[in-house]
């Protein structure tokens, strides 16, 4: 980056070598600070910054950044305000312009004359030295000499009437010169306005925004496309872009082509050595460039077809899961998920409540385990004989009952008394006790 014929500041030399990978500067005491150990630095932070930028995000944009728009003026168009990635550099561009009023003039645009003409737009970008005849700033008014001077990123939007975009270049001046593809102009013979209709988006969309675009006949992708949609009922082509083109030049891009339509989509061009491969309905492929070529993407597991898990415009069914692991297809395999569950489905569990046995009962069944277990005992004196039943709880017992037996163990013998039902029971410290209660023909009884 730091190269030039023309420099108008004193420098001592560029050092900085990105493929040394040197990361920091450590500068020595008792000696001069030198300038290019200064420049040296900058060099390594910014291309540090740039790679990953590069390498997280890749060339385009993620908004309207250099974006043409046709408005129908003659031989003109708008470039829309934004960012722009390429390599690295980030390239902004504040408020919208024009063709004919961007900062760096370019060549009028030329009507199309004798036939239609195909042109290509594209941002050529570069650094310029900039000193303090450009820009006083620069000069500390205290010391009132110039001590450094600047470098600024210029860029100029062109066009390549007739032509295809150029490739990246050095220039006489030994300064490099980036290039992106903008938009391609299909341009109407004798026709000097420049319309939307005649605009075709070709920006790289950066990877948090991807375009979808749509096809119905055969198309060519370019560099603005990242996810299309083919849906005809006719067969068709969709050709990659030129090797070259995208996959070289450092330039790093991802398709997904998904066929809607009944009739067949070829991809043209070779993909993992698979020259034109055919997308049947609700087909997809993916791919992405690698070094100078076109590489499939595999996707560990994807709904664009049957094969790969369903369809998933489709509605699933029963059917859809018979190879599943786990089934609800049928009562084998957990039970028809349409079926209303019944205490049947459970008679297999571990923990059942259909008896006593497995956890205790329902409603109205016995309580067991550690539940208070009530136990009928006969009188055969004053309460004389009845027929053998039981109450669930307390609070049942209490409140049928005609009245309540206390008997308390003193160490040798139970002391009985009779109390109240809604009266209350004292007991002291006794060992155990027992309870009773009757309902008038039965004594019930439960030892504490």
């Amino acid at each position: 980056m730091l190269k030039g014929t023309d420099w108008v500041g004193n420098y001592s030399r560029f050092s900085y070598d990105e493929a040394k990978q040197y990361f920091y500067v450590l500068k020595e005491q008792g000696v001069p600070l030198l300038d290019d150990e200064i420049n040296f630095l900058q060099e390594a932070n910014i291309t540090f910054i740039r790679r990953l930028i590069s390498s997280l995000i890749g060339d385009g944009s993620a908004d309207s950044g250099f974006k043409i728009d046709g408005t129908g003026a003659t031989n003109d168009f708008t470039i829309k305000a934004g960012n722009l990635v390429r390599d690295g550099w980030l390239v902004n561009l504040a408020s919208d312009t024009t063709y004919g009023a961007q900062p760096q003039s370019q060549a009028a645009l030329t009507t199309p004359s004798g036939s239609n003409r195909t042109d290509e737009v594209y941002i050529d970008f570069w650094f310029e030295e900039i000193d303090n005849v450009e820009d006083s700033n620069i000069v500390d008014p205290v010391l009132t000499t110039r001590t450094s001077c600047r470098l600024q990123l210029t860029w100029a939007v062109k066009v390549a009437e007739g032509s295809t975009v150029p490739v990246e270049y050095t220039d006489g001046q030994n300064k490099y010169h980036w290039i992106l593809k903008l938009a391609t102009l299909n341009r109407l013979d004798a026709d000097a306005t420049i319309t939307a209709s005649m605009v075709v988006e070709e920006r790289a969309i950066a990877p948090h925004n991807k375009a979808i675009a749509t096809a119905t006949t055969a198309i060519t992708l370019t560099r603005g496309h990242h996810i299309l949609l083919c849906n005809s009922g006719t067969a068709f082509n969709v050709t990659l872009p030129i090797e070259s083109d995208i996959a070289g030049n450092g330039y790093s891009k991802e398709y997904d082509i998904r066929n809607l339509g009944t009739g067949v989509v070829t991809v043209v061009g070779t993909i993992d050595g698979v020259t034109d491969p055919t997308l049947a309905q609700n087909e997809t492929l993916k791919i992405y460039t690698e070094g100078s070529g076109y590489r499939k993407k595999v996707v560990t597991h994807d709904h664009s077809n049957a094969i790969e898990g369903g369809n998933v415009l489709d509605t699933p069914t029963i059917a859809d899961f018979t190879n599943a692991v786990h089934s609800h297809a049928n009562d084998a395999e957990g039970g028809n998920v349409l079926d209303t569950p019944t205490i049947a489905d459970f008679t297999n569990a571990i923990h059942d409540h259909g008896d006593s046995n497995d956890g205790g009962a329902l409603a109205n069944e016995s309580i067991t385990g550690s539940k208070i277990n009530t136990v009928p005992v006969m009188s055969t004196s004053s309460f004389g004989a009845g027929g053998i039943g039981y109450f669930a709880d307390l609070s049942q017992w209490v409140a049928s009952a005609s009245g309540v037996f206390v008997e308390l163990w003193d160490g040798s013998a139970w002391r009985r008394s009779l109390v109240e039902i809604n009266g209350g029971i004292s007991i002291c410290n006794p060992t155990y006790m027992r309870l009773y209660f009757t309902n008038a023909t039965t004594l019930y009884s439960h030892t504490f």
